[in-house]
């Protein structure tokens, strides 16, 4: 790689020995991925999970906190593993202590603590064209096509990396021949309501399952509320791993169908109809109606969906035997306890979660210890993910969660 005079510093170890370690790191990544250069980054969003760090990469933070590092870019910090309420559920202590330790360490680097990984709530949003690193997967996503800024997926370790120099390899979605549209996706059914935008976002990332085959969709509403617009990013990142989409006349660097492409015919062509969203939701089989837990909110849930939530808990109750918990970002906690929506949750028994997220809850001791194993939940990313921790997760809209939640078992 070609550096410059900052970045050969830095190698020399001029700015001490973590950036010194850091961009040692980013060159090998730069030179297996082809990069010729570094840019330089204004932000990152980086993950905030001992479920993603484990014990070397808490290691790895507590080190660089403990020789005074600190982050050379805005470092916006996505949820942790422990909701405010964790000993009411009898999570384990350990897990908490190493929890905040890696909280702790990230505050010392400097690390904006926003526990979100939603792009609206993020403390710095990239401009068109800006190179950053948003590597977690749906706000990488929504980065690259809805903003138009530019990121490449990655794990915690890369983005620490970025993190503590403000630069990143010039490769994959930095580069404008990788951002064109490769595969055209006709979309030729209504969307009807929120979750089927999961549905479509599952569905094409099914069909597709590669980095590079980047999705053009055409026949989507050209203003999309964030609620489904999250529900969408995270859907087809989850099953796809891709890291970005146009949308015809909606994301800034698809204005036209050609412009999408580039000017090239697309590899392949997908249409997606009402039968293919209706699979989705029976993609994960129903072993059991009964229910331990109802679950919402991955990615976070935004303002503009809990309004339907609370509407449907209107002075009802969940069942006893079920957990009712919503995920959201604290910056969301003003505005949900000002309208009403927190105490609506509350009165009806559910939780509410402003920092974590139920992936890096330990979800396998969560479902196998605690018990809470047959899930209902109308976010397909929880479904997708944690089939793996040994959860029974089924797939379905908002109101039927919230009757199913008050009747202790799937009501359809």
């Amino acid at each position: 790689m070609n550096l410059n005079e900052e970045e050969k510093a830095m190698l020399a170890g001029e700015f001490g020995k973590p950036a010194k370690q850091a961009i040692e790191y980013l060159i090998k990544m730069g030179d297996f991925f082809g990069a010729k250069e570094f840019v330089d980054i204004r932000s990152s969003w980086q993950d905030c999970s001992i479920a993603m760090h484990h014990e070397v990469g808490l290691k790895m933070v507590e080190d660089f906190a403990a020789q005074g590092a600190k982050f050379r870019c805005i470092a916006i910090m996505g949820p942790s593993d422990m909701p405010e309420w964790w000993k009411d559920i009898n999570l384990r202590e350990e897990d908490a202590e190493k929890t905040f330790r890696l909280i702790e360490a990230y505050r010392k680097l400097g690390g904006y603590l926003a526990y979100t990984c939603i792009s609206e709530e993020c403390i710095e949003l990239p401009n068109f064209g800006e190179h950053c690193h948003w590597g977690g997967s749906n706000l990488a996503m929504y980065v690259n096509s809805v903003l138009g800024a530019r990121t490449n997926v990655a794990g915690v370790g890369t983005g620490l990396m970025c993190s503590l120099t403000g630069k990143t390899p010039k490769f994959g979605l930095h580069l404008d021949e990788n951002r064109l549209g490769k595969v055209l996706v006709r979309v030729d059914t209504e969307l009807k309501n929120l979750t089927d935008w999961d549905a479509l976002g599952y569905y094409v990332g099914m069909q597709l399952r590669e980095y590079g085959m980047i999705p053009v969709f055409d026949g989507l509403p050209k203003n999309i509320k964030e609620g489904a617009r999250r529900r969408f990013d995270g859907a087809l990142m989850a099953y796809g791993t891709m890291g970005m989409y146009h949308i015809v006349g909606s994301t800034p660097e698809a204005p036209t169908l050609n412009d999408a492409f580039g000017g090239k015919k697309p590899l392949k062509e997908l249409v997606v109809k009402r039968e293919n969203l209706d699979e989705m939701y029976n993609y994960f089989p129903v072993k059991d109606k009964k229910l331990d837990l109802v679950i919402i909110g991955c990615p976070q849930v935004e303002v503009d969906e809990l309004e339907e939530i609370v509407e449907l808990l209107k002075g009802r109750k969940i069942h006893p035997d079920v957990a009712f918990w919503v995920n959201t970002t604290p910056k969301f906690k003003h505005i949900i306890e000002e309208m009403g929506y927190a105490k609506a949750i509350e009165d009806a028994g559910g939780k509410i979660a402003y920092r974590s997220c139920v992936l890096w809850m330990t979800p396998r001791y969560v479902a196998e210890v605690l018990g809470y194993k047959r899930m209902l939940t109308p976010d397909i990313k929880y479904a997708h993910y944690l089939v793996g921790y040994g959860m029974q997760p089924i797939f379905r809209s908002i109101p039927v969660c919230i009757e199913s939640a008050i009747a202790g078992e799937l009501k359809e």
